[in-house]
């Protein structure tokens, strides 16, 4: 974990230090002091980093499983959009999972067979 021990002042309030948690986000602590006659109050404050979604889409015709069908190489997540520029094949006993799905003109999926799925939109947790 980084941490900057910089103190800046503002006001009445004084950040004491800044760290990186190991999940990406950040943790801020400080003092502030309504005036200079009460307390002085200390405080700890986590603000969670943002993440840029990236839209996946097909490079190629293929298989859901096959990493070169997908612009980044990698297959799809629960928490990317996707977009079919081709007709993909999901295979048999193979759940697809993506957040939104848009297809377009010879975009298209082929199911392997009855056990074959997208599911779309869902988190687990």
């Amino acid at each position: 974990m980084g941490i900057w021990s910089e103190l800046i002042s503002k006001g009445n309030d004084r950040l004491q230090a800044m760290a990186v948690l190991p999940n990406g986000n950040y943790l801020i602590s400080g003092t502030t002091q309504p005036d200079s006659t009460s307390t002085i109050y200390g405080y700890t404050r986590v603000f969670a980093k943002q993440t840029l979604q990236t839209t996946i889409y097909t490079v190629k015709e293929g298989s859901w499983t096959d990493p070169a069908v997908w612009s980044t190489g990698q297959l799809p997540s629960s928490a990317d959009p996707v977009v079919l520029q081709h007709a993909i094949t999901i295979p048999a006993g193979t759940t697809g999972n993506l957040a939104k799905l848009t297809y377009t003109l010879d975009g298209r999926v082929i199911f392997g067979d009855t056990s074959a799925r997208i599911r779309v939109g869902f988190t687990a947790k």
